[in-house]
């Protein structure tokens, strides 16, 4: 990850991760996810102390986007608890191309 940063000439930036959750009850973070979310956070050459998680959730033709926004925060002064907060995407166009564009 480090060694493809400084490619880059340091413009990409690791965001997080996304994974599908086929035929989902809930489109919480599974304890996996919680899991993976804490060793990136923990993970210096991540460089991202909020990663996001894009849960897929549902069945083919049938999906749903729920993107998770996460840091670890200390509770107790001992324990460090992953915080999750539902983000929000927002798509618009550009006026000149009619391109879509997402925006976290």
């Amino acid at each position: 990850m480090a060694k493809h940063y400084e490619r880059s000439g340091r413009l990409d930036t690791y965001l997080g991760d996304w994974h599908t959750h086929p035929n989902a009850v809930s489109n919480r973070l599974s304890w996996t996810d919680r899991a993976c979310l804490k060793t990136i956070i923990r993970t210096p050459t991540a460089r991202n102390r909020k990663p996001l998680m894009l849960l897929m959730c549902g069945k083919p033709n049938e999906w749903f986007l729920h993107p998770w926004l996460c840091q670890l925060r200390t509770k107790l002064l001992l324990f460090e608890v992953l915080d999750e907060k539902k983000a929000i995407i927002l798509v618009y166009a550009r006026r000149e191309t009619g391109e879509e564009i997402a925006k976290l």
